[in-house]
Formats: C-alpha cells, structure tokens, sequence
C-alpha cells in the first residue's frame, strides 16, 4: 500500500507537468482503489454485513448502521450479490463528485487531490466509508446553498445524514454562516476555549449523557455512547503537539477572517467554515471523534478552493 501511495503521487505530479486532462487518474484510481481487498476496517464490516444483510434483518441492523446505507447496500445484493461490485460502486460515485469539483473548483486540480489524498484519501475512502459517501452528498447539497436553492440543499442533508448521523451538523451550516463574525467575537471565542482547554473542564459528556436520557433512537443512543466511551482514551492534554495544532488552525482562521474585505462572499464561506472548525478543536476537546466526524464537513472546501 506504500508503494501504491508514493506512485500516485508521482503519476498526479507527472500529468500535472503536462497539463493532461484529469480524469485520467479518475480511471486510475478507480483501477487501484476501486475493489478493496482485506484493506481498511470496513472492508471487514461490509463484508459481513453484505453477507448477511436480508430484508428480515434490516430492522435488527439499523440499531448500528444507517438506514439509507442499509438499503442502499440492500438493494445492490438483490441486483448484483456481490460484495467486490459493491466497494466499486462507492468509489465510482465518490470519486467520481470528487474530480468533478475538483475540476470546478481547483485553480491547481493535481495540487488539490494531492492535498485531499494525503489528508482524506485513506482515512475517508477506505476505512469510513459510509460517512465518505455522505461528505460528498453534502458536497453537491453546498452547490444548491451557494445558490440559496436552501430546499434543496436541506434535501441532500437528509440524504446524507441516512448514510453516516454525522451529517446532522450540516442542517446549522445555513445558520452558522449567518452570523457575523468579528475581530472581538475571534478573541473572546478564543479566550474562553483556551480557558476550558487550560483546566480541562468536561462539559460535553454531560450534555451528550442529558442528549441520550431525551433521545428516542436507539442507533442515536447507541452512537451516543460509542462517544462517551471514546472520552478516556482520546482526551488531548494541554501541552502537546494536538494543542498547539489547534493554536495554529485558529491562527490561520483568524489571518482568513482579517483579509474579509478583500475576499469575495464565496471565499468568505469557506473561510467561515474553517473558523467553525477551530472552534471544534477548541470546545469539542473531550471527543477527538467527535472534531474528526463533524470536522469533515467544515474543513474540506477551504482545502479544495484556497488549497493551503
């Protein structure tokens, strides 16, 4: 697999030299990446899961998957029944709104892929799958938004959100994007997290714990409690390497913010949604998890468009 990481980066870096049209590492990728074989842990639990999903067990099933991706999945083995086909046909349609945007958005479309496969590439399209697929469904809702087709892009979080419960942050992007920001609102947000960081005060559980006494789903308490357990071992302490990340994240927040007037509305939203990530690192520090699942979907555009 190392192998395979370093020639697609030679292969990008090659054609990008000669301006070569970029759906032909599309195709590449597609024949490199397309069937998984015993590579990521959803290879395993699909595997399984494909084997033994029936339209009896769909009901049992959905207290740990999705529903969307259950009869999505349920459909294909009634179709075709063959699990290989399956893993094809996720990438085929990730990647292929991948390389579109990439396409649409990039000034430098190698340099863009390069950036989503060294950063996303692996821990997305191989071993998260399922919130791969609803990333890129938001992806094509955030068109519609740009657009203020708002009807429509609620829609695509629906969607989403039926592949991987992450994509319920989506639902507050509008608003998130509403509000205005401000060199006084950048210093106070960021006083009070770095306080909360400094003493460590563990608000989040508490809330997720009152979230799951008033929840009526049983896959949404169960999701729930897969983050309360993850609290012990992914806790950041204060004087580490992951802190002074978050640091240098708000920083560059803060230098995309202070260039507002220059920036045209578009560029401004990925900025903003940048922000919102940071303050993730900062207020979500009990759960890595948590700033990783719901960070995706603020993260990525500013990567596609500003590429740095």
């Amino acid at each position: 697999m190392i192998r395979i990481y370093f020639i697609t980066y030679f292969i990008t870096a090659a054609l990008s030299l000669y301006r070569k049209n970029i759906y032909i590492i599309y195709i590449y990728f597609l024949l490199v990446y397309g069937v998984l074989y015993k590579v990521g842990q959803d290879y395993i639990n699909y595997h399984l899961l494909y084997k033994n999903l029936t339209y009896l067990n769909i009901e049992e099933l959905k207290k740990g998957y999705e529903v969307g991706f259950l009869i999505f999945m349920y459909i294909h083995k009634t179709l075709f029944n063959n699990v290989y086909a399956f893993y094809f046909l996720i990438q085929v349609l990730v990647l292929g709104v991948l390389f579109y945007y990439l396409k649409r958005w990039c000034i430098y479309p190698y340099l863009g892929l390069n950036i989503y496969f060294s950063r996303f590439f692996f821990s997305l399209n191989i071993d998260q799958q399922r919130q791969c697929i609803a990333l890129f469904i938001f992806l094509i809702g955030f068109q519609f938004l740009e657009k203020n087709k708002i009807f429509k892009f609620y829609i695509c979080c629906i969607i989403a959100s039926c592949f991987h419960i992450s994509a319920i942050i989506c639902f507050f992007i509008p608003l998130f994007l509403k509000i205005k920001i401000d060199k006084k609102t950048i210093l106070v947000v960021y006083f009070i997290g770095t306080l909360i960081n400094f003493l460590e005060i563990e608000y989040l559980k508490y809330f997720l714990s009152i979230l799951k006494t008033i929840s009526f789903s049983e896959f949404l308490n169960n999701k729930i409690q897969v983050y309360i357990d993850s609290n012990i071992d992914q806790q950041i302490k204060f004087f580490t390497l992951g802190r002074i990340e978050r640091g240098v994240l708000f920083t560059i927040s803060i230098w995309g913010l202070s260039k507002y007037k220059f920036l045209e509305k578009k560029e401004k939203n990925y900025f903003k949604l940048y922000f919102y990530y940071a303050i993730m690192q900062l207020y979500f520090y009990e759960f890595a998890i948590i700033i990783q699942r719901f960070g995706y979907f603020f993260r990525i555009l500013k990567y596609f468009y500003f590429q740095i």
